[in-house]
């Protein structure tokens, strides 16, 4: 069973920075607008972990119903020194020929700067780690991203970016998939 945490965001609406923490977070993650009260009738909702914008009724354990046994002081927010960052895989061009065919797959990393809240896009392409879940549809170069069709005919497969965004490999890698379609 996954973690539930919830995401408490500063104002009404998520910002950008908010949103890339809130994918950094490991389980299902529940944004909830942090301007409302977090009480549902007399009680909390109940979450294995807090993150965000946490709201004082949590921080004070009134009401609380986190499982402060599995996540100290219920708040997972994550913490590094490089700041927030989230992977996304981007196929621009649709689907692929299934016999040879062709596409360049885009990895773009987006961080947070936790200072300054900027937001920096980079391309991470070449720097990433490349799979292909079914490779008898198609392959993709190991750091590349081009997607190969492979003699399988029509069908899809799952292609997986994953990049060590810290340098250090001390972080979990971040991982991102596109579905290939191959035609």
């Amino acid at each position: 069973m996954a973690r539930k945490i919830l995401y408490f965001t500063a104002g009404i609406e998520a910002t950008a920075g908010e949103l890339l923490e809130a994918a950094a977070i490991v389980g299902d993650v529940y944004l909830r607008n942090g301007s409302v009260s977090a009480k549902y009738g007399s009680r909390l909702e109940e979450a294995d972990g807090l993150a965000g914008t946490i709201p004082a009724a949590y921080l004070t354990g009134v009401g609380d119903t986190v499982d402060t046994a599995v996540f100290p002081d219920g708040d997972v927010t994550p913490t590094n020194t490089a700041g927030i960052a989230a992977l996304k895989v981007f196929n621009l061009g649709g689907n692929i020929t299934a016999n040879g065919g062709t596409r360049q797959l885009v990895a773009v990393k987006a961080e947070v700067d936790e200072d300054t809240g900027a937001v920096t896009l980079t391309d991470v392409t070449t720097t990433c780690a490349w799979t292909s879940a079914t490779e008898a549809k198609g392959t993709v170069g190991a750091s590349t991203g081009i997607v190969t069709g492979a003699n399988g005919g029509a069908g899809t497969s799952v292609i997986t970016a994953s990049l060590d965004w810290d340098g250090a490999g001390s972080e979990t890698p971040l991982t991102a998939t596109v579905t290939a379609t191959f035609a």
